[in-house]
């Protein structure tokens, strides 16, 4: 039995919770004062037997409280044992949810943290392709020349020429 059950045994609040009664009280002080004060009579009278039996009924009476308080005491006994393994079980168990959750919480900070760094360097990756078509663009790769390319006159402009050549000769 551990201390704090048996400090809990002794403390003020469980010796009121089997305690007598005062009427209990005054019945036990009662016997105890007529066994001491009183001789034992010469011969049994008919008082006396009265006595005596007044006497059986009260012990009677206390060791049936006595004993209704033993019970009480071995059920309150029990149920704490009881307690204190449903206890045992919760604490075990509450260890176990917090590892648990721990591992848990670990778990999607981790998960967090690669989604994080995947997401930079897709954003990386994006800037770098914007940049370098901007670079391209500037430096002048996908700009037009600026020397126009030979043209050919369409075959109706062609047309127009001889006929303008003929004229002037």
């Amino acid at each position: 039995m551990s201390l704090r059950r048996k400090d809990a045994m002794r403390s003020k609040r469980n010796r009121q919770a089997f305690a007598f009664s005062e009427k209990e009280h005054e019945k036990i002080n009662i016997l105890i004062d007529k066994t001491h004060d009183q001789d034992p009579p010469a011969e049994p009278s008919h008082v006396s037997m009265d006595k005596i039996e007044d006497m059986r009924k009260m012990v009677s009476e206390v060791t049936g409280i006595m004993k209704d308080n033993i019970e009480k005491v071995v059920e309150r006994e029990e149920k704490l044992s009881i307690l204190e393994v449903r206890t045992e079980e919760l604490q075990a168990s509450s260890q176990s949810f917090k590892i648990t959750s721990t591992q848990v919480v670990h778990k999607y900070r981790s998960r967090h943290r690669k989604l994080i760094c995947v997401l930079v360097v897709i954003i990386v990756i994006i800037l770098l392709l914007v940049g370098g078509a901007i670079f391209l663009y500037v430096s002048g790769v996908f700009s037009q020349s600026t020397q126009a390319p030979p043209t050919t006159p369409p075959p109706s402009s062609k047309l127009l020429s001889q006929i303008k050549n003929a004229s002037t000769s």
